[in-house]
């Protein structure tokens, strides 16, 4: 290589640059060359990772129901969503967390370790239980007790994996999740491992899998917001179209599950679901089912309390939990949370049925709502919209139709406790009263006085 490059010294600078090249492109090309001769795979980049099999992860551990369970599936949920490299959502704090109200979803802002530049992510509704990164992140909160926010330092959204080897961690939760006998298969999972995972499956597969998914229902250049690749090499028409929610939201559809909008067009994401669904829930009454559910007090992150910037996360998140409670009581998912979801209950301080059948009954409510106000973008499926709308108004009409007959009990249960109140309140009265309880006594003890007999009346002489 010495003598090579003295020998460059003496060439013209052009043919110097071509015999760079070409140098570069042997010692670059021989070793691929014998490995296509030798029969050995010449592509090192890692296996992909698809939305199917990322479902598949995600059931796997909503079956597990754990903690660990909970945050392993958001860690892997929040890589996928953000097409990125393995160790690049392991650093992200709740600080870069802000929530879009135009768009109504929190975006990420997600630093890129390769590029070094910032990428947006729209952590919007998932289109199912098992893609909907809001619902992974309040499970992980019903389950963690002990989230205390300390200003002094980063308040992390994924500690189990933050890290200088957060790649690696991330790798580890795929593998641990094999099938028994995989290398890094996790004997505690053997009960929930996932058989369609790739062979030696990583976290690098995540990024590979995500773009193949957005590359088929997308532009590149549409696609390109979504994945943080630099084109500024090619044009300097990109060093303007800098990153905007406006850009990413197609791809955010797609890696969410959500049907692709129309081949290069640009549009707004789902409407996430709310408690407003529910007829004479008060606001306090919400509020207060969220903190206590989700374990906010005072010292918990700031930007999640009451008044706080992500508050209305929170409120997406309590109604989507409540939206998949009876999805997820079907399938028995997440015992441990929907668990928490009944014990809880009281906080909302409401008579009548059980929490259990209340919270059937508000799932199918919020579900319909949520339905009917993202038609446009499901109507391209292949049930129409018409009867998407028929569905979910006779689920809305069979789920207020029981919250009627349910409110006539209340009203007949309020009437008979208004008469006995007001009886006991007589009662209480009259014991009260020194008295009224003697002359009550002394109307008992004296016998009624005998009424003198009376005379008839005189009767006229017959004639």
């Amino acid at each position: 290589m010495c003598s090579i490059a003295r020998m460059l010294l003496y060439f013209p600078i052009s043919l110097t640059l071509t015999l760079t090249l070409t140098l570069t492109l042997t010692l670059t090309l021989t070793p691929l060359s014998c490995q296509a001769q030798s029969g050995e795979t010449v592509d090192n980049a890692a296996t992909p990772i698809y939305l199917q099999q990322v479902r598949d992860l995600m059931r796997a551990f909503s079956l597990c129901g754990t903690l660990e369970a909970a945050q392993r599936r958001l860690a892997l949920l929040t890589l996928w969503r953000a097409a990125g490299r393995s160790g690049e959502v392991g650093n992200v704090s709740y600080e870069r967390l802000r929530y879009d109200t135009f768009f109504q979803c929190v975006v990420l802002q997600c630093m890129q370790t390769k590029v070094h530049k910032m990428k947006l992510v729209p952590l919007i509704i998932g289109f199912c239980r098992l893609s909907c990164w809001v619902l992974a992140w309040v499970d992980e909160l019903i389950l963690n007790d002990k989230m205390v926010y300390d200003p002094d330092e980063a308040c992390w959204l994924l500690p189990a994996v933050q890290g200088a080897q957060s790649g690696t961690k991330m790798s580890s939760i795929v593998k641990g999740m094999q099938v028994a006998g995989k290398e890094g298969h996790l004997v505690k999972y053997k009960d929930f491992s996932v058989s369609s995972l790739p062979d030696s499956p990583t976290a690098a597969g995540f990024r590979p899998g995500a773009c193949d998914t957005l590359a088929c229902d997308l532009p590149a250049e549409i696609a390109v917001h979504s994945t943080g690749h630099e084109l500024t090499s090619l044009s300097a028409l990109w060093e303007y179209l800098n990153s905007r929610v406006a850009l990413v939201m197609a791809g955010a559809l797609v890696l969410a599950g959500w049907p692709a909008l129309p081949r290069g067009q640009l549009g707004r994401g789902p409407t996430p679901p709310t408690m407003a669904a529910v007829p004479g829930l008060s606001e306090s009454a919400v509020n207060n089912y969220a903190d206590l559910l989700f374990n906010l007090r005072p010292t918990s992150p700031p930007w999640l309390l009451i008044g706080g910037s992500l508050r209305q996360l929170v409120l997406d998140g309590l109604a989507v939990v409540i939206m998949y409670y009876a999805e997820r009581f079907a399938a028995d998912e997440m015992t441990p949370v929907l668990n928490a979801m009944r014990s809880k209950f009281s906080a909302l301080s409401l008579a009548g049925p059980t929490a259990h059948d209340t919270l059937m009954n508000w799932s199918q409510l919020v579900k319909a709502k949520f339905t009917v106000d993202n038609l446009h973008l499901t109507g391209g499926l292949d049930k129409s919209g018409s009867a998407q709308v028929i569905s979910s108004v006779q689920q809305m009409g069979s789920t207020v139709g029981h919250l009627h007959s349910t409110i006539a009990q209340l009203v007949g249960m309020v009437a008979s406790l208004k008469d006995e109140v007001a009886s006991l309140r007589g009662a209480v009265r009259m014991a009260a009263s020194p008295t009224s309880a003697a002359a009550g006594l002394a109307a008992a003890s004296t016998p009624a006085p005998i009424a003198p007999p009376t005379a008839d009346p005189p009767t006229a002489d017959p004639p």
